[in-house]
């Protein structure tokens, strides 16, 4: 894979603050991931790979449109502070980390379907909620 800036890409390799060309992104995503913060965030918007990072969970919830915010509760909006850590999420496991009755785990889970932020893929037991990118 050709760097999109070659002398810049020589000057932080030198620095050892670049990998090599082609596993930035995997290594990105793994190292929030130990640190329990969100994933980030990639989209092609011709020409330029548009890359966002968090500090912080917060930060999350802070990037989602204002419609959206405002129609998350309090609990939603901790719940998806920690769904964004995420991948995929199933009922269970979101119920169990955010402490809320499965019920209201699976409510949460629908209505963040609704707003766009999460795909559901299958159904029954299995659900598994997608973090929309």
């Amino acid at each position: 894979m050709l760097s999109r800036n070659p002398l810049l890409h020589y000057v932080f390799a030198r620095m050892k603050m670049a990998e090599e060309r082609g596993f930035g992104l995997e290594s990105i995503k793994a190292r929030a991931s130990d640190l329990g913060l969100p994933l980030p965030k990639y989209s092609w918007v011709n020409p330029y790979l548009e890359l966002e990072l968090y500090r912080n969970s917060a930060g999350a919830v802070q990037t989602l449109a204002p419609q959206q915010l405002a129609l998350l509760s309090k609990a939603e909006r901790a719940g998806w502070q920690w769904i964004v850590t995420k991948e995929t999420v199933i009922a269970v496991e979101y119920a169990a980390m955010v402490k809320v009755p499965k019920r209201t785990a699976l409510n949460h889970l629908k209505h963040f379907t609704e707003l766009g932020l999460l795909v559901r893929m299958g159904s029954g037991p299995t659900t598994q909620y997608k973090v929309k990118k």
